[in-house]
C-alpha cells in the first residue's frame, strides 16, 4: 500500500582516531532513516457573493488537503466581520480578512494557514420627499421642513438662497425676501451608510398682507 511518508537518509562515513596504545580505532556511523510527514495545502478558498455589504453574509468554501480533518475559518478583522461555522457576516464597510486553517495527522503536517480578503461596502440611502408643515412661507415668517431618510439616520437641511430665506439646520425656515425659496435636505451617512443624494424642494416666500 502506497504511504505519503517521507523518507530521508543520513550519509555514512567512517571516522579514523589514533590511540596512545598504537592501534587505531575505527568509528563507523551507520546511515539512519528518519521520516518526515507529507504536505498538505488549502486550495479553491472562495466566498459567495464574494463582495459583501454591511449586515450581508457570504458562505465560505474552501478545498483541504489529504489528511481528512475539516478546514475551519476565523476572521482576522473582528472590526469588520465574523465567522460563524462556513459563514462570514459583515459588520462593517472595509476589507474582511478570512483565515482557513487545516490541521494534520500523524501522517500529514498542518496546511499553512491561507487567507481571503472581501471588500465589504456601505449600504445605500435615499431621502423621501421634503415636506413644509404650512405653505407658502410670507417675508418674517416661519415654517417646519421635515423629510427622513431610508437609512433611519437624521436629516439635516440647508438653502441655495440665502438672500430669500434661512435655515437653522433642523429644518426651520425663515422667510427674508420675496422669491422661491430652495430647502436642501441631507444624509451625510455612516460608518454603514453612504451619503444619500441631496434632496431639494421649493418654497414660495410672498410679502405679507
Amino acid at each position: 500500500m502506497h504511504s505519503p511518508v517521507n523518507w530521508g537518509y543520513s550519509n555514512d562515513f567512517t571516522v579514523t582516531l589514533g590511540n596512545f596504545d598504537g592501534y587505531i580505532d575505527e568509528v563507523r556511523i551507520s546511515k539512519v532513516a528518519r521520516a518526515f510527514k507529507a504536505e498538505q495545502r488549502i486550495a479553491q478558498f472562495t466566498a459567495a457573493p464574494f463582495a459583501g455589504t454591511y449586515g450581508g453574509t457570504a458562505a465560505l468554501h474552501a478545498t483541504g488537503g489529504d489528511s481528512g480533518n475539516p478546514v475551519r475559518f476565523a476572521a482576522a478583522t473582528p472590526e469588520v466581520c465574523a465567522v460563524s461555522g462556513k459563514t462570514v457576516i459583515f459588520l462593517a464597510a472595509g476589507t474582511c480578512t478570512v483565515t482557513a486553517d487545516q490541521a494534520g495527522n500523524a501522517v500529514y503536517d498542518a496546511a499553512p494557514q491561507a487567507t481571503l480578503n472581501i471588500g465589504v461596502g456601505k449600504l445605500g440611502q435615499t431621502i423621501a420627499a421634503i415636506g413644509f408643515a404650512h405653505a407658502p412661507l410670507i417675508v418674517g415668517g416661519t415654517t417646519q421642513a421635515s423629510a427622513t431618510a431610508s437609512s433611519g439616520l437624521p436629516v439635516s437641511f440647508g438653502t441655495t438662497t440665502p438672500s430669500i430665506c434661512a435655515t437653522d439646520g433642523n429644518g426651520l425656515v425663515t422667510g427674508i425676501a420675496v422669491g422661491n425659496c430652495a430647502v436642501v435636505a441631507n444624509q451625510a451617512g455612516s460608518a454603514a451608510y453612504d451619503a444619500a443624494r441631496p434632496r431639494i424642494k421649493y418654497l414660495a416666500v410672498r410679502k405679507a398682507n
